[in-house]
């Protein structure tokens, strides 16, 4: 089924991108207020007085309905990044399609989804944590061996949390697509059918997403801005990627 290699996946990303990055940078910017407005308005709901993991748990639960919200927009985002991959004609309104499409089955696509990769986030927040805290720590006192502890133990967790990803998100990494490709699918049936298509396609699936280490780097160096032509980049040959999984390179 399998039909292009990698290079001619970021080749084929480029070429449809080309004259598309207006309404690109439109819904880049649109999801970038979104969460903007999101933020505020949580603030204005009164956070109980609590501390330590308490007061750590207290902020997920909060994020939880914005994050919601914004993953189905980032889904609408998948969306308009694969008309650009098969047609070459998006369109702003494409990032609502989580809104217009059967929201439920949206909604617990997005939790299920993002409850694994916020599981396997957790190595690498947890040692970035003890990070920020040893910085802290050395500044009253704390040794450079402990602080040297502190640095490799950010390596360990970026290492675990890498090779959770790749066990456990990449698999329903097509989930989101199948639900935009086929409305037919149950949530269940969007996360199964990922596994099968993903079966022996995780080395190739994880070599696309470290091809694009550089460009992220580079991005990173411009504080930012480079990332308002990367991200686009990124998710149109994802969307190639998914399309050459499947072969559907017609209309659906």
């Amino acid at each position: 089924m399998m039909k292009r290699s990698l290079p001619q996946i970021r080749t084929d990303s480029r070429d449809a991108l080309a004259g598309n990055y207006s309404v690109c940078f439109l819904a880049l910017f649109f999801m970038f207020m979104a969460n903007m407005a999101l933020n505020q308005i949580l603030y204005l709901f009164p956070v109980p007085p609590v501390h330590g993991a308490l007061a750590v748990l207290t902020d997920v639960i909060y994020s939880i309905p914005g994050s919601l919200v914004m993953t189905m927009i980032q889904t609408g985002f998948l969306f308009l990044c694969l008309n650009v991959a098969r047609y070459g004609r998006p369109a702003f309104n494409d990032v609502f399609l989580a809104f217009r499409y059967d929201v439920s089955k949206a909604v617990g696509l997005c939790l299920i989804i993002g409850l694994i990769d916020l599981v396997c986030s957790l190595p690498f927040s947890y040692a970035l944590t003890d990070l920020l805290l040893a910085g802290t720590r050395f500044l009253h006192g704390l040794t450079a061996a402990q602080a040297l502890r502190s640095d490799g133990f950010l390596i360990l967790g970026g290492i675990a949390t890498m090779a959770m990803r790749v066990f456990f998100v990449y698999p329903v990494s097509q989930a989101l697509w199948l639900y935009i490709d086929h409305q037919e699918y149950s949530g269940v049936e969007c996360l199964t059918k990922s596994i099968q298509l993903m079966r022996g396609q995780i080395v190739r699936y994880l070599k696309l997403e470290l091809s694009f280490a550089g460009y992220l780097a580079l991005s990173i160096l411009s504080l930012g801005v480079g990332l308002i032509w990367v991200i686009p980049y990124i998710n149109v040959a994802k969307a190639n990627f998914y399309m050459d999984l499947t072969g559907t390179y017609k209309p659906y």
